[in-house]
């Protein structure tokens, strides 16, 4: 009985270095100039760079497209030390920056997944967010600076048009709204929706039918409820996921038109093919919506769904 134990045992380390050797062999391509293999699985890649560095790249596999590169400060991969950066599922970068003992630190930028500009830059200090914040559109004008101090709105935020003229200041204190300004004169249907036009926030947003209530927060809790049990009461876990230890958050984005039909379901992260394939099946499945209202119009409202994969 115990050779027939240690045999099992023998053929699964034997295995496990076979496949790891047949995932090294997969991303050789992917290792940086002069760095040196470590190990790698389904999904990750580790290796120590020329200048000595511990990096851990994680990727969509079937695509090879990277999403993740960490550094660490030690071969077992415990402390995230040095450069970071993501990527979206499309190839655009995502964010970047430096992490410090296992924060973010010094100044980061992030980028769109529509065109792969920047979208934002401030600093980090302990992991929160401190100072100014630039906002950025798609030709690269600025279109809002926040202040924060230890994480939290404060201070003066200012909020510009297309053509770069100030249209509103806000000021908070603590992250708590204590003022805001509109700047300079507004016809009346400034803000009037634009046939069209999609939105991230409106006065009433979208919510799934069975979730009517007066109470427009109790009619979203209700809403974010339900969607939730349908998807996790639906999703399984794709097996080839499931056997290659992969976790982790994907991250879908979708439109509720106007007549409360969901379209242009978008992956943003997919994680790998068997989840992606899995999250689009149960959020097509979602119950029937309700539009969103501006300005009592009926209008396009975007959402960004993350979807969590976790094994026990």
């Amino acid at each position: 009985m115990k050779s027939t134990i240690l045999l099992s045992l023998y053929l699964l380390l034997l295995s496990f270095a076979m496949n790891a050797q047949d995932f090294g062999d997969y991303y050789s391509d992917q290792l940086d100039e002069g760095s040196k293999f470590l190990w790698a699985t389904y999904h990750q890649l580790a290796e120590r760079t020329a200048d000595g560095k511990y990096v851990l790249k994680i990727f969509y596999p079937e695509k090879k497209q990277i999403t993740h590169r960490i550094t660490y400060a030690d071969k077992k991969l415990r402390m995230v030390d040095g450069p970071y950066a993501e990527w979206y599922d499309n190839g655009y970068k995502w964010k970047e920056g430096q992490m410090k003992d296992g924060q973010r630190s010094g100044y980061w930028t992030t980028y769109s997944f529509e065109h792969g500009g920047k979208t934002g830059y401030g600093q980090y200090e302990d992991g929160q967010e401190q100072g100014k914040w630039l906002s950025y559109d798609s030709l690269g004008r600025v279109t809002s600076e926040f202040s924060y101090l230890h994480g939290r709105l404060h201070g003066e935020s200012r909020f510009y048009d297309e053509e770069g003229e100030l249209t509103r200041i806000s000021v908070y204190e603590g992250g708590e709204l204590i003022s805001s300004e509109e700047i300079g004169e507004k016809t009346s249907d400034g803000d009037a929706p634009a046939d069209g036009s999609t939105y991230k926030v409106v006065e009433e947003m979208p919510f799934l039918k069975g979730c009517e209530n007066e109470d427009p927060e109790t009619q979203k809790l209700c809403s974010q409820k339900e969607m939730l049990i349908s998807i996790y009461s639906n999703i399984k876990y794709p097996p080839i996921a499931r056997e290659n230890g992969l976790e982790g958050t994907a991250l879908f984005s979708f439109v509720i038109e106007k007549d409360g039909s969901l379209t242009n379901l978008t992956t943003i992260r997919g994680l790998c093919q068997g989840v992606e394939e899995e999250c689009r099946r149960v959020i097509s499945e979602l119950p029937e919506w309700n539009p969103g209202k501006q300005r009592g119009k009926l209008v396009r409202v975007r959402f960004n769904l993350p979807i969590k994969f976790k094994l026990e």
